[in-house]
């Protein structure tokens, strides 16, 4: 199983960590990571409130803190196509398209695609 140096809440935080460090550029932050349509997933056992995930943040949330399984293809490929979205080597709609793809693999429900 892979494991990262540093785990990814660590380096970028949450959202609103970020909305914190630059409140002006709050606006910029929701464009460069914000999804174009919300995922709502339904994490942890049934009867669980649903989870929208509204951006890249709140997706690497979800797939290190969340996630119902710490391994597959698909799991690993959508950490590193959101981290990716941080250095603009990939867009906020790959990153969407692979947590879409990890949450097939890990037989996450999502409610809203």
């Amino acid at each position: 199983m892979r494991t990262p140096e540093i785990s990814t809440l660590d380096r970028f935080g949450t959202i609103a960590d970020l909305k914190g460090c630059f409140p002006w550029m709050e606006q910029s932050l929701m464009n460069i990571f914000g999804f174009r349509r919300d995922v709502v997933v339904s994490l942890g056992p049934p009867g669980n409130t649903p989870t929208a995930v509204t951006n890249v943040v709140d997706a690497v949330e979800c797939l290190t803190l969340r996630w119902p399984v710490t391994s597959g293809q698909y799991y690993w490929a959508a950490q590193d196509t959101c981290l990716a979205v941080f250095d603009g080597s990939k867009s906020a709609n790959d990153a969407r398209s692979a947590f879409l793809r990890a949450a097939n693999e890990a037989d996450v429900i999502v409610w809203k695609q």
